[in-house]
């Protein structure tokens, strides 16, 4: 328990200042995750970068942990709050149009800062800490009330299940395939894969395989 508190924020912003300075403090930290590696990143580096005391820095995160935990909530986050957000919106569309549209969504918030997305996954599972199994059953959750509300159109029967295997496939593929493949893929390409193989899971296929 002493553990898991000590990667606890200390305490949050409330005034606006305070606020751009714990924004200041997480830019920094996620710069230096991405440019440096988390074994290189330190309260006295960050403070550094940021621009701010380490005495002001320690107003808000006791340690490393709790800097990178902070960041993670806050860029992680924001991409599940994006997807849950969409749920009304994608039950109103045909089923195929709706895979595209989220599959799109999803390529569009991991791609406006992937080296940092991808840091901060492998990191916070590393930590093992259960900020990331928390958003995973946020995911989970967003996805399963889409299949839900479908059940009648999809082939899949156990909706935990389907959702499970949904949010993990998509993210590790678009996570490999932007950071690791890069270079032998297009976006557009990786984009029509994981459509084809998102819906043929859920409603199979018209044509023979």
């Amino acid at each position: 328990m002493a553990a898991q508190t000590a990667k606890a924020p200390r305490k949050r912003p409330r005034q606006r200042r305070s606020q751009q300075t714990v924004a200041a403090i997480l830019e920094a930290t996620g710069r230096i995750l991405v440019d440096e590696g988390y074994d290189k990143l330190n309260t006295n580096r960050v403070a550094e970068v940021a621009g701010v005391s380490i005495g002001s820095l320690y107003q808000y995160f006791p340690n490393k942990q709790a800097l990178v935990l902070a960041l993670a909530e806050s860029h992680l986050g924001r991409e599940i709050e994006r997807l849950a957000g969409m749920t009304a919106e994608l039950q109103e569309l045909p089923l195929p149009q709706a895979t595209r549209k989220c599959i799109r969504a999803l390529f569009e918030a991991f791609t406006v800062d992937v080296e940092l997305h991808r840091a901060l996954v492998t990191d916070v599972v590393h930590l093992g800490e259960p900020l990331v199994y928390a958003l995973q059953a946020k995911a989970e959750l967003a996805v399963r009330l889409a299949l839900e509300r479908r059940r009648d159109e999809i082939l899949p029967t156990d909706l935990d299940l389907a959702a499970f295997f949904l949010v993990s496939a998509v993210d590790s593929i678009v996570i490999r395939g932007l950071t690791l493949a890069g270079d032998r893929f297009s976006l557009e390409t990786l984009e029509d894969e994981i459509y084809e193989l998102v819906l043929r899971y859920l409603v199979g296929s018209a044509e023979p395989t």
